[in-house]
């Protein structure tokens, strides 16, 4: 099966429960594709860890 390429990555941080997800979307040409990455106590964190991964994704 060929790799694909993602158009672009986005990245949400929410709360649930008291706790802080980091949520990352994968965009292609046909479809999203979404993956929690990470669960965090504060929101500071998790807002460092998805900028983390942005940074990540725009140097591909």
């Amino acid at each position: 099966m060929p790799q694909r390429r993602a158009i672009s990555l986005e990245t949400v941080v929410r709360e649930e429960r008291g706790q802080w997800v980091v949520m990352a979307y994968a965009i292609y040409e046909s479809e999203i594709v979404g993956k929690r990455c990470g669960v965090f106590r504060r929101q500071r964190e998790a807002e460092r860890a998805a900028a983390w991964l942005q940074q990540a994704a725009h140097r591909w």
